[in-house]
């Protein structure tokens, strides 16, 4: 299974869906991540339909194969249907054990909020990152003060920036830096 899930993953980056495809569909047996890495390949393709319809025929799911499809969709422009399909993982599901997002499904559907302006829903993930502990580490957190700063929320950008505390890198820095200048404080 690990060689398989390699070669799959290997075709993927290397834009050789098709082979992908073959290997993926000659496995007698196809383990969890063997279709995490499908799917993904499908939605780095730009063909985010067949990526949805084969996370849609997974017999198990997990923060990977959420993850994946959602940050297809923001790939594809396609930002609504990503924190659709976020509200989606969030309802609880006869045959499938809850599944708790990690910092990158956050991260993706913080930058889908951004994209769109909807500073109501990445006030909502935000929330949501606070109750249930998600870990703001700097990229969840440099993507916070993105999402606000599009959203039109400076304030609220500028105290994600100040609870980030030592652990600001040059990212959280150039992130506020831009905020600032979108709103024309350049001093």
């Amino acid at each position: 299974p690990f060689v398989r899930t390699s070669l799959l993953n290997m075709y993927s980056s290397c834009g050789d869906l098709s082979s992908a495809l073959r290997v993926f569909d000659e496995s007698a047996s196809k383990d969890l991540p063997a279709w995490n890495s499908v799917v993904n390949a499908y939605a780095k393709a730009g063909l985010i339909d067949y990526a949805r319809k084969l996370f849609d025929e997974m017999p198990e799911r997990n923060v990977i194969s959420w993850s994946c499809l959602i940050n297809g969709y923001v790939m594809c422009g396609k930002y609504k249907e990503a924190l659709d399909l976020f509200r989606e993982m969030q309802l609880p599901k006869s045959n499938e054990a809850f599944v708790s997002p990690n910092e990158f499904t956050m991260s993706t559907v913080l930058s889908a909020c951004g994209r769109l302006g909807a500073l109501e829903q990445g006030k909502w993930v935000h929330a949501y990152i606070d109750k249930y502990r998600v870990e703001i580490d700097i990229v969840l957190g440099t993507t916070l003060i993105d999402m606000y700063a599009k959203c039109g929320s400076l304030e609220r950008a500028k105290r994600v920036f100040n609870a980030l505390g030592s652990k600001k890198d040059v990212k959280a820095y150039s992130a506020m830096i831009c905020c600032l200048a979108m709103y024309g404080l350049t001093d």
